[in-house]
Parts: C-alpha cells; sequence; structure tokens
C-alpha cells in the first residue's frame, strides 16, 4: 500500500438493537465523542459520519456501510476508523474480506481504535490477533442471536404475544401478556367477512363489496387510528389475499399462534416460514370472534367457543366429501354443455361489455391516466374499483376511442 500523505478520514459507528442494552459506553455519541477527538488530535481531514443505529454487525446490508464503502472506493476519503473491530461488523469472513482484501487494494487505510488495530502499522501483535478478534465477535453475535430466540421461545409457550399491531378486528392488551382485545369499531366488519364467506361468497366478491362499502383496509384503518397517513405502498383496496388472510387467522378463534417464520441463520437475515411442528399454539388466550356459521339456511355451526365437537368435526368431513363429488360433476357437466354451445355456434361467456356500460366516472378521468397525469393505481381507487375492472375498461377505451 502506498505511503498515504493527507488523511481524509470517515468515522463509521454502529449500534444494534442489542448493544443498546450495554448503555451509555456503547452509544452512538459516545462513539461520536471518542473517534472526532481523536481524529482531529491525528490533524486528519474529518468528511464524514456513518451511522447505522439499529442495525445488526452481522448484516453488511446496512445502509451506513454501504455508503462508507463507496464512497472509500470513490476516492472520497482514504481513512476509515471505527472505535473496535466488532462495530464495523461481527462476520468475521466479510470484516477479514474488507480489511485484508478491498480495503488494501484501495489504498484505504483502516483503524480499530480500541483494538489497536491499524493497517498502516504492519508489525503490530494487533493485526496478528485480528482474525481472532473478529471469530470472537461473531461468536458474539451467533450466542446473542440464540439467547434472544431462547427467550422469543419461551415467551410464546408462555401465551405472551409478541406483535407490533394485533390482527385487523383486535387491538393489543395493557395486560403484560399483551393478549389481543376485540376492537368494537373494526370487529363488525370481521363478523361480517366471514358471514359472507360461510354464506357461499368468494374471497373475491367479499372484497368488491367491502370496496363498494368504502370499507377502510386494514393497515390504512391501523394508521388512522393513530391520527398517521398509511406509509405503506398500498392500492387502499380490499384484495381476495387479504379477505383469505383474514379467514385463515386462527387468532380469530382465541388462539394464539407464533413463531410462523423465522430467520435462515443469525448472518442471514432472510426471513422463511416454519414448519407447522416448529410453530407454538397457544389455546384459548382471549376472547374469539362470536360467529356462526348457517349452511344452508338449515344447519348452524356455533364457533363462538373456538371449538368444534367430535360429531360436528365428522359431519364437516362428510359434507366436505360430498361436496368435493358434487364440484366434479359439475365440473364435468359445465364443461360438456360449453362444448356442446360451442359446437353449435353459440356464442359461450358473458357478453363483450361496450363503452356505454363503463361507470361515466371512469370515462371522466381516462385523459389524466392517458396523458400520465395519474397512475393506474390511483385511477382505480378515484373511480373506487379493482385494478383488473379497471385493465378491462381500460382496454376497451382504447380500442373504441
Amino acid at each position: 500500500m502506498a505511503k498515504q500523505t493527507i488523511y481524509n478520514a470517515g468515522i463509521y459507528v454502529r449500534l444494534s438493537q442489542e448493544d443498546m442494552r450495554a448503555g451509555e459506553s456503547l452509544s452512538i455519541e459516545n462513539q461520536k465523542l471518542i473517534l472526532t477527538k481523536y481524529v482531529k488530535e491525528q490533524g486528519w481531514n474529518l468528511v464524514d459520519t456513518y451511522v447505522d443505529d439499529g442495525w445488526s454487525g452481522t448484516d453488511f446490508d446496512r445502509p451506513a456501510v454501504q455508503r462508507l464503502l463507496s464512497d472509500a472506493q470513490s476516492g472520497k476519503i482514504n481513512l476509515i476508523i471505527c472505535k473496535d473491530l466488532s462495530r464495523f461488523g461481527r462476520n468475521y469472513i466479510e470484516v477479514g474480506r474488507y480489511v485484508d482484501y478491498i480495503f488494501p487494494s484501495y489504498n484505504i487505510r483502516f483503524i480499530a481504535l480500541n483494538d489497536n488495530v491499524d493497517t498502516a502499522s504492519k508489525d503490530t501483535s494487533a493485526l496478528d490477533m485480528m482474525p481472532i478478534v473478529n471469530l470472537f465477535n461473531e461468536w458474539h453475535a451467533a450466542s446473542t442471536s440464540k439467547k434472544i430466540k431462547a427467550v422469543i421461545e419461551a415467551n410464546a409457550k408462555a401465551g405472551k404475544y409478541r406483535t407490533t399491531c394485533a390482527p385487523f378486528g383486535y387491538t393489543k392488551g395493557d395486560d403484560p401478556n399483551h393478549l389481543p382485545v376485540i376492537d368494537p369499531d373494526a370487529a363488525p366488519i370481521v363478523r361480517n367477512i366471514f358471514e359472507m364467506r360461510a354464506s357461499g361468497i368468494s374471497p373475491h366478491h367479499i372484497a368488491d363489496k367491502l370496496n363498494e362499502d368504502g370499507v377502510p383496509i386494514p393497515s390504512d384503518y391501523y394508521y388512522a387510528k393513530l391520527g398517521k397517513p398509511n406509509p405503506r405502498r398500498t392500492r387502499h383496496m380490499w384484495s381476495p389475499e387479504t379477505v383469505r388472510q383474514i379467514l385463515h387467522n386462527f387468532t380469530y378463534l382465541g388462539h394464539l399462534v407464533q413463531l410462523r417464520t423465522r430467520t435462515v441463520s443469525y448472518k442471514n437475515h432472510k426471513v422463511i416460514k416454519n414448519d407447522e411442528e416448529d410453530m407454538i399454539v397457544v389455546k384459548n388466550t382471549h376472547e374469539p370472534k362470536k360467529i356462526k356459521l348457517v349452511i344452508q339456511n338449515s344447519i348452524t355451526i356455533d364457533c363462538t367457543n373456538g371449538e368444534l365437537d367430535p360429531m360436528t368435526k365428522a359431519f364437516l368431513q362428510i359434507a366436505g366429501v360430498f361436496g368435493e363429488l358434487e364440484h366434479d360433476m359439475i365440473c364435468s357437466r359445465v364443461k360438456s354443455g360449453v362444448a356442446n354451445a360451442r359446437a353449435k355456434g353459440k356464442q359461450v361467456g358473458r357478453p363483450q361489455k361496450t363503452l356505454a356500460q363503463i361507470p361515466d366516472k371512469v370515462k371522466e378521468k381516462y385523459s389524466l391516466y392517458k396523458h400520465g397525469d395519474i397512475t393506474k393505481t390511483e385511477y382505480a381507487a378515484m373511480c373506487g374499483i379493482s385494478r383488473p375492472t379497471l385493465d378491462k375498461y381500460i382496454n376497451l377505451m382504447t380500442e373504441t376511442l
């Protein structure tokens, strides 16, 4: 590495959520104070300070560390300083790759102050010990991860509810376990969704009905109660998938299903779905939704206690078998009828919509969309229709207007 004469320094500081428990000694401000003072004492130019607050050291996709590395590779800085090696990272392979290979190739000096690591001083024992220090730092991250996971699992088994916000129709309780409490404003909407599905209405048509009635989607409702705009990128319209998520959520039966997902490892933070046997289910932790299913206006199945008796379960299984047989028979007849109609030259399916059947609101806003003044998502929201329906209207208007 060529000898540098003028150093343009970049200070890097990091604090993970686990490090916050260590107190002031590891705080962002404390790291800044120590490193800024050191840079001034050496007479170097302080170009910038790079801060990753709340990020794990095993993750090298941190925004500030990526900006730091980009500035170093572009020549904006030629000296990187951090409080110790663990602040730069707790992945010994990645730390070693940067310090031993990447930084020297760009003629960048690296200093970990408290570990006495300085790549400009090749003969120090600290550089010889650096691989061992990095390995210990990663072991610390692995050990901390195991402890946190053990606490999370123990809390889940004890029925403590871990979530940022409760499912739609519930709020987080103020009790020590933060168990879901029925939200009187949203609960009727959830009950209506279950009742519509029980009466045979598909999730697609349930979503359309909710959109027609102007019912806010769960995320819009959540942030409205907080008095904030919804920061998520959304169409602000109900979709069949949102309806299905509510219908398949065991929370509405009064049970807690936790540890549904996990990360691949303490170094790979990709979230994957847990196998069912690895999920933790604690039954009857909170009040379920009061729902009764009525089948063909004659048979009532009471789900209000969250459990079904053996006879009811057997009936539903038998009904399911016959339902599948009936479904197959109807499908076969419909396919045969369609084939016969086509063979006779008859029109099959819904008649093609005409321009006159398109709602006036859709036609009025079409010019705004055509000239790029609004997006398709905004267009659909203004007209109160779904994107697939809007696509059909747009195709028809494009052909005829």
